[in-house]
């Protein structure tokens, strides 16, 4: 994991995703996470740390998506995410509660099998085929509105 390898400065600005140019999607993605970081460092550093905490990380899958699987820019936001997973977890193992905290990682899909050239998002398609849908976020968008 990314433990131990830079802070919170380091991990708060979106990367240019190795040398390829970040999407607008990588860079709100990447602030959010910032974001996220910054409240569960705060969380964590409270005198009582919190029974249950949601940490949502949507960099991985903007980085996938816009980059394609395998891209430097999926890999940038793997290595981006691993390093504000370790940022948080350091928080936690310098206040003595590593072994008494439980982190479960899920997540919606994988991409080890996709197709490198299958890029972008759904809406692109959903307009093309004069689909009307409204998108109120990730994972939201409803149908005939």
């Amino acid at each position: 994991s990314g433990r131990g390898g830079g802070g919170p400065e380091r991990v708060g600005d979106p990367p240019t995703a190795a040398g390829e140019p970040a999407t607008a999607d990588y860079e709100r993605s990447s602030r959010v996470e910032a974001i996220g970081l910054a409240r569960m460092r705060r969380l964590w550093a409270q005198r009582e740390p919190p029974a249950l905490a949601w940490w949502n990380i949507i960099l991985t899958d903007a980085a996938h998506h816009n980059g394609g699987a395998h891209s430097a820019m999926a890999n940038a936001g793997l290595k981006d995410c691993d390093a504000r997973i370790g940022a948080w977890l350091q928080v936690v193992e310098d206040r003595g509660l590593l072994d008494d905290t439980v982190v479960l990682v899920t997540a919606d899909h994988g991409m080890t099998m996709a197709d490198e050239a299958c890029r972008g998002d759904w809406l692109d398609a959903l307009s093309d085929a004069g689909i009307a849908y409204r998108d109120e976020s990730y994972g939201f968008l409803y149908f005939d509105v």
